[in-house]
């Protein structure tokens, strides 16, 4: 077992650069742009969240669970975006205190390397995280991405 491990490692980088590979080596920190919304920001990538999650000011009733919302995103550099969005469900959230928490949750496209695709994002206040975006195991799956946990910023977005 030890020894696949240590040659399943040493294929990581020839991965990352073959052409008709079908997996994509990122690290647990990315800059992601949003081309609908033209808005660039930085992404924890995170394979224990099952559901995207951005960090978005809901300006619309925020108990609405069908129809569109309106929300504000804005990142570091005071970019802000207004944004309206057919709701596409509505999840329930752990609470790391206990409990649960209702969310909206809407579809993005984004643009993570030269990947753009579009996934589902639960709307949420994350000002008291470090990331206003957290990517979940659904986008990574459905991007191939392979995520490493000692590597920050491997990809800026390069999206036509």
């Amino acid at each position: 077992m030890r020894l696949l491990t240590i040659f399943a490692l040493a294929l990581l980088p020839t991965l990352a650069t073959a052409k008709d590979n079908p997996f994509f080596i990122r690290g647990w920190l990315e800059h992601i742009y949003l081309p609908d919304v033209d808005i660039e920001l930085d992404a924890k990538l995170d394979t224990g969240a099952k559901t995207s999650s951005i960090h978005a000011e809901i300006l619309s009733d925020p108990e609405a669970s069908e129809g569109t919302v309106t929300f504000r995103l804005s990142n570091e550099d005071g970019e802000e975006r207004t944004v309206e969005r057919e709701i596409e469900r509505v999840v329930k959230i752990k609470k790391r205190g206990g409990g649960t928490e209702s969310r909206i949750v809407v579809i993005l496209e984004l643009c993570i390397g030269i990947q753009r695709f579009e996934t589902e994002f639960s709307l949420t206040n994350r000002s008291n995280f470090n990331y206003p975006v957290l990517i979940g195991r659904r986008a990574l799956n459905e991007a191939h991405i392979i995520v490493r946990s000692d590597e920050e910023y491997v990809a800026d977005p390069e999206c036509d």
